[in-house]
């Protein structure tokens, strides 16, 4: 869908933007992630989705979408490990003894949410999947691996919808959680479980590229913070998802 708005339109809701800002209280400081609205009218949600995760099948996966820098992610794959028995299941495949994990960090090399002057002063919504992507991966260990995915689902099982209308604002971070299964987003996240994940997805995207002589500290700091939101959301007895 094709957006046209002229710069005076344009300065107006700016300024209508930052007025409201002011007078609402950001998810920054909500515990919970938010359920990802399913109608996406300009269609920048699914081109970032499509440009970074796409059909790679990540068994976990991170999007961050700066406000005025290149949208990025990490991805965390679960590679079956098979040992050429039959499925005891009978689904035809070979049985599975467990899983090699994979992280990834993505990121566009030129951001994706973009205007173009269409020549008459009037600026028009650019937004395009790109194949533009840098991509470096590295093996974790298997245990790191079982806790990310733990942190990771104990964080999305709590997903709600916020009882309040909060504005995110223009100057910071969208971030986007996932599985296979389920996703939810917040902005700006600096406190709370899903400020915990992000800074996970963070330590993932350095343990990616860190020299060998810092990958195990990377491992271990990655480590402490998937305990650490386990260990902080509430046991179904005291009121967590079931």
């Amino acid at each position: 869908m094709m957006t046209t708005m002229r710069p005076s339109n344009l300065l107006a809701l700016l300024v209508f933007i930052f007025f409201a800002m002011g007078q609402q209280t950001t998810e920054a400081e909500d515990p919970h992630l938010t359920p990802i609205f399913p109608f996406d009218p300009d269609g920048y949600d699914q081109a970032v989705f499509q440009s970074l995760v796409g059909d790679r099948n990540p068994s976990l996966w991170m999007i961050a979408r700066p406000s005025f820098d290149v949208e990025y992610a990490v991805l965390v794959f679960a590679v079956p490990i098979q040992n050429g028995e039959p499925d005891p299941f009978g689904g035809g495949g070979r049985g599975v003894t467990g899983y090699d994990w994979v992280i990834e960090a993505a990121e566009v090399t030129r951001k994706i949410y973009q205007h173009k002057d269409i020549g008459d002063g009037s600026l028009v919504l650019d937004i395009k999947v790109t194949k533009d992507i840098s991509r470096l991966r590295a093996g974790i260990p298997k245990d790191l691996g079982e806790q990310i995915r733990s942190a990771w689902n104990s964080v999305l099982n709590e997903t709600r919808y916020i009882s309040d209308n909060r504005n995110s604002g223009l100057d910071g971070i969208t971030v986007q959680f996932g599985t296979q299964s389920k996703a939810g987003e917040t902005w700006s996240p600096e406190s709370g479980a899903p400020g915990l994940l992000f800074q996970l997805g963070q330590s993932l995207i350095e343990l990616v590229s860190a020299q060998k002589n810092d990958r195990e500290r990377q491992i271990q700091a990655c480590s402490t913070l998937a305990d650490k939101i386990v260990a902080t959301r509430p046991k179904p007895e005291q009121g967590g998802a079931r």
